[in-house]
């Protein structure tokens, strides 16, 4: 009777652990989830539309937030806490400026009107400012980044005075409210356009230089500069690893390339690159808890569909996130 009794107690005893390591996990689990991005917004366009698309990364659902003609170039941010959505869209004088549209209206407004062009869009934490790249005057060369504010419905463009530096992409980070800035020479492009000319080759790259700012435009930081056409990067939540999207040459055959590189190490980690069955790897986007990335990729160079796929920096692979048969995926961002 004591030995049954005892094998019950071992049961029950073993059965608790069990279940404690059970709940552990699924609790572990959950605060992971809270931690980790719930939904990703999609920009993608076909022959007449530019539509948003917010994706629930977890039960992989997706809703139509926006649907309009691809005048502009089809970007956008949104605020949860307004239910807005801002983009760039054509204006009366064929300028692209900014808009907004609440998901309840069917009417846009427009909210700059003197900029020759805006694109890349980003909303900051508060919801309160939307980060853009403009090109200020008509006969301007060189794209600035412009802030523009929603409670005094004001834009400050940063260093209108500086005609020869060009932001080619910038990358804002919610949880450090920094900005990840690349930007190059117009005056070294068009020398080595120049230089090309006269040699009958191919332009080599300018130097692209990668800086962090402050929200208020204040360089704090310049990273890394790379003689590489680069056309985009991520900036992680703590602050300490770019991911960067790039091409060697201009040559058609080179291959699009995302690689990984920490601000205190030195050299770059190349992690994916074109091959038969990916094509044109673009806009890589951290996760919010860094353990990988997001980013767009054609099915083939003569397809005209294409995928967001998430990368694991930890496994090293890679899974089908949300697949768009009708056209491009342009840009993708996370909510804040």
């Amino acid at each position: 009777m004591k030995n049954k009794l005892t094998i019950i107690l071992s049961l029950i005893s073993i059965s608790l652990i069990i279940l404690v390591f059970i709940l552990n996990k699924s609790q572990a689990s959950s605060t992971d989830s809270n931690h980790q991005n719930k939904y990703l917004y999609i920009n993608a366009a076909d022959n007449v539309n530019h539509y948003l698309y917010r994706l629930d990364i977890n039960n992989k659902e997706k809703s139509l937030l926006l649907k309009k003609g691809t005048e502009g170039y089809p970007t956008s941010t949104y605020s949860k806490t307004k239910k807005t959505v801002y983009f760039t869209q054509k204006g009366e004088d064929n300028s692209t400026q900014l808009f907004q549209k609440e998901l309840k209206n069917t009417i846009s407004k427009q909210l700059t009107k003197d900029l020759s062009f805006v694109d890349f869009l980003a909303l900051n934490q508060s919801e309160q400012i939307i980060y853009m790249r403009v090109l200020v005057g008509n006969s301007d060369r060189n794209f600035h980044i412009a802030t523009y504010n929603l409670h005094n419905s004001k834009y400050h463009v940063w260093n209108p005075e500086d005609k020869d530096t060009s932001v080619v992409w910038f990358d804002y980070n919610a949880k450090t409210n920094k900005l990840l800035i690349v930007t190059k020479s117009i005056k070294e492009e068009f020398k080595n356009i120049d230089k090309a000319n006269k040699n009958k080759t191919l332009p080599v790259p300018s130097t692209y230089k990668l800086s962090i700012a402050s929200e208020d435009g204040h360089v704090e930081k310049e990273v890394l500069a790379l003689k590489k056409f680069v056309k985009s990067a991520s900036l992680s939540n703590d602050g300490k690893t770019i991911l960067i999207n790039y091409k060697d040459g201009i040559e058609p055959e080179q291959p699009s390339k995302i690689a990984k590189f920490n601000i205190n190490g030195d050299g770059l980690e190349l992690l994916l690159q074109d091959s038969e069955q990916n094509f044109n790897f673009r806009q890589p986007i951290f996760d919010r808890i860094n353990n990988g990335f997001y980013f767009i990729v054609d099915d083939n160079p003569m397809s005209s569909s294409s995928s967001v796929k998430y990368y694991n920096l930890k496994t090293k692979e890679t899974k089908q996130v949300f697949h768009y048969k009708k056209g491009p995926i342009i840009n993708i961002y996370l909510n804040n």
